[in-house]
């Protein structure tokens, strides 16, 4: 069941050229709104409109300096994708043909002139309850589609969304010829941990080091957790020696923590593999040498990266 909420604060916007209507306008509805903004003109609008996260909703008249409402709600609908916007019409239009194309062009519901201002006052409480639905509707999408693209323990990418990322960079790559890489990092004896200290504690230390990693990383580099014990590293417009030192980075931060769990001070650390487009432009081919690099380290020691 989804539950309304009014918002109040929401804010709207009259767009209006003619003065008076807009002062009368926002006599009558300033009790159900949070803020109102006054403009008698799109192109005073419109930074209003794009600035302010909790604009919601537009009244907007038919006639306006330059412009029509129609175009102006059409140019909204456009432009501003961030959140729900309820475009309000105050229209003089009474033929079909004129309701029918506000409606095509993004207005929601309209008032023709002449109106009682109980009706039009009636008509936003109305919408207001339309933004509440919308404004649930859209929380609950971003809820759930941010539980189909993270790792619900680590808060890392999950596996088939870092090897989205991978996919939408190596298109890049071939199509701008700029240098990418990835790391295959493994935590060295995370089975020895699991059974040694249960798997509690196992998960506690893939959260730290998850988190050690998102710390310790560019801000235009993706962190995904490929498999278990395993986390995949993109760095774009770099080349395979810079990503080591990037993984090298990383190894240093996660060896150099006490990783403290209950009674417990345990020292972790990672060994890595990394491969770049140079060598190879397949996704296929860049794994399977991060991975066989990955092995390397783990044979000769582990709490190493090998490029």
């Amino acid at each position: 069941m989804i539950m309304l909420r009014f918002a109040m604060d929401i804010s709207v916007i009259i767009v209006e050229d003619d003065k008076e209507s807009r002062e009368l306008i926002c006599k009558y509805i300033s009790d159900i709104f949070y803020k109102i903004y006054k403009t008698k003109s799109a192109e005073d609008a419109m930074p209003i409109i794009e600035s302010d996260n909790n604009l919601q909703l537009i009244l907007l008249d038919w006639n306006l300096p330059g412009i029509t409402g129609v175009e102006f709600s059409k140019i909204i609908r456009e432009s501003v994708k961030d959140r729900y916007i309820y475009i309000f019409m105050i229209t003089g239009e009474k033929s079909n043909d004129s309701i029918i194309m506000a409606y095509e062009n993004g207005v929601d519901n309209y008032i023709t002139k002449p109106f009682s201002f109980q009706e039009l006052k009636a008509k936003l409480i109305s919408a207001k309850r339309v933004i509440a639905m919308e404004n649930n509707l859209r929380k609950r999408y971003l809820e759930v589609k941010e539980k189909s693209i993270y790792d619900q323990l680590t808060g890392l990418f999950n596996r088939s969304e870092i090897f989205e990322k991978l996919n939408i960079e190596l298109i890049k790559h071939r199509r701008l010829n700029i240098p990418l890489s990835i790391v295959l990092f493994d935590i060295d004896f995370f089975k020895k941990i699991n059974d040694s200290y249960g798997h509690q504690c196992g998960d506690y230390v893939l959260k730290t080091v998850a988190e050690i990693m998102k710390n310790n990383v560019r801000l235009y580099d993706y962190i995904g957790r490929y498999g278990g014990e395993e986390f995949l590293l993109i760095c774009p417009k770099t080349d395979r020696k810079e990503t080591f030192n990037i993984a090298q980075r990383i190894n240093n931060a996660v060896s150099n923590m006490d990783i403290k769990y209950n009674d417990l001070i345990l020292n972790v650390t990672l060994s890595g593999g990394v491969s770049d487009t140079i060598e190879t432009k397949k996704l296929e081919d860049l794994i399977e040498l991060a991975d066989k690099r990955l092995y390397i380290s783990k044979m000769s020691g582990k709490n190493k990266i090998t490029y």
